[in-house]
């Protein structure tokens, strides 16, 4: 399932992964609670939060010093 801002901008993913449990989707076998036959779940998240970075402010020391 995917949801979207109203300008089209994917803001969530949600997987299921069915069979799975409380295990590490895409983890090593014999890994502690991980299991190799779903998908690899930290690389679905890096290419989420790759393409979906967050705008940085100034922290308000360092805007107000450098006025």
């Amino acid at each position: 399932m995917r949801w979207y801002t109203p300008r089209g901008r994917k803001v969530l993913e949600y997987w299921l992964v069915h069979g799975l449990g409380h295990a590490w989707s895409g983890g090593r076998d014999g890994g502690s609670y991980s299991d190799p036959r779903g998908p690899r779940a930290a690389t679905l998240m890096w290419q989420f939060f790759r393409t979906h970075r967050l705008q940085r402010r100034p922290a308000a020391g360092r805007a107000a010093r450098a006025r």
